[in-house]
């Protein structure tokens, strides 16, 4: 009886000790007024995060809360932001649920408004940068593009649609140059030169077949290829300067979440249950059936994925054909996050910060 209590005891005080060693690593980075909505980087030793009242910049190597270099006035009740984006090391552009565009200056603390014509957007979209004097905002299948010098709307175009009544979705059009847009519509992807402001080229899926099936969503690979997904789950990589298709892959039982270019020969995609890392040339694949919610890039070999139960972990692409050589990198995570599924990004491929309430949370890639 005193032997197999020694043994509880011990197996206790284990346990114990690596819940500690996992809690340790995972530090409290900042904090926000509400829940956080995205995380992203802004430089080398900045850090961009904004919730729905306000966004803030931090310094990372601090990481103390104090550090807010910048925040955002107080909004209207049923006005919130939809996204911020770094236009240069002086300036951050915002896009609220309004619709309204807005420039701040982080030196001196001032913002102006970014007016369009006819009007303001009719819907919030994603605000993106063009190149170092222009960002664009896409709006159900329109660019509004606006010049960041003169703090002014500049033009619009692009082929309109009515979508469902649901959110923006990100990947619905892509930046392949500051001269080339994509955008989605129905069954078509459009090519579209920015500074002609016309429609270069349409891309067709199907073509030929009884039914032009939707595309659900695009990626850029490079400035001269990109892939789109379908309701069939198949993913098609296109060449735009030989305006065909190069390769079909199939594998997706579900539909796809996101692609991720790892590599001049590989890019990975997931769905609610599988993980999928693609030989590009030959449409070969190697996969891993795990509940995968979000993922990210780490190098050109590693990934970062998040779970169901809250917890992110880390993948390397080469032991796929061995089985899942994952490993827990934040266990920490684990009780913090419960079954909710984190916001995560990483820096400079040393940390990982991530949030799925007010706070941010930071972890240090070397002690795992």
């Amino acid at each position: 009886m005193g032997q197999h209590f020694s043994k509880v005891l011990l197996l206790f005080c284990i346990l114990t000790f690596q819940l500690n060693c996992s809690q340790k690593k995972t530090k409290t980075f900042c904090r926000h007024r509400s829940p956080v909505l995205g995380i992203k980087i802004f430089d080398q030793n900045r850090v961009l995060s904004f919730c729905a009242k306000e966004f803030l910049l931090w310094d990372i190597k601090q990481r103390q809360s104090e550090n807010v270099i910048i925040g955002m006035e107080s909004l209207q009740d049923n006005v919130h932001l939809e996204d911020v984006e770094k236009v240069n090391e002086n300036n951050i552009a915002s896009i609220c649920t309004n619709g309204v565009v807005k420039l701040w200056n982080m030196q001196k603390g001032e913002n102006s408004k970014l007016e369009i014509e006819e009007g303001k957007l009719c819907n919030a979209g994603n605000i993106n940068k063009l190149d170092e004097k222009t960002i664009f905002v896409h709006n159900r299948g329109i660019f509004s593009l606006f010049d960041i010098a003169a703090q002014k709307f500049l033009t619009k175009f692009g082929k309109k649609y009515e979508p469902a009544k649901q959110r923006e979705k990100k990947n619905s059009y892509c930046k392949l140059s500051p001269n080339e847009l994509l955008s989605l519509h129905r069954c078509k992807i459009y090519l579209w030169d920015v500074r002609k402001q016309k429609k270069a080229h349409k891309f067709w899926e199907y073509e030929g077949d009884k039914h032009h099936l939707p595309v659900r969503n695009i990626y850029k690979i490079d400035e001269n290829t990109f892939v789109a997904t379908d309701e069939l789950n198949s993913i098609k990589l296109w060449d735009t300067r030989k305006k065909e298709c190069m390769q079909t892959f199939l594998g997706h039982e579900n539909p796809i979440k996101k692609i991720i270019n790892l590599n001049e020969k590989k890019m990975v995609s997931t769905s609610c249950d599988k993980i999928v890392v693609w030989n590009k040339k030959t449409g070969n694949n190697r996969y891993i059936k795990t509940k995968v919610k979000l993922v990210e890039k780490l190098d050109n070999k590693k990934m970062l994925y998040a779970q169901q139960d809250g917890s992110i972990k880390i993948l390397d692409t080469k032991n796929l054909e061995e089985g899942e050589k994952s490993e827990n990198i934040l266990t920490g995570l684990i009780g913090k996050y419960k079954n909710d599924v984190p916001i995560f990004c990483v820096h400079q491929k040393k940390n990982i910060l991530s949030a799925n309430t007010e706070k941010i949370y930071i972890d240090d890639l070397s002690e795992t």
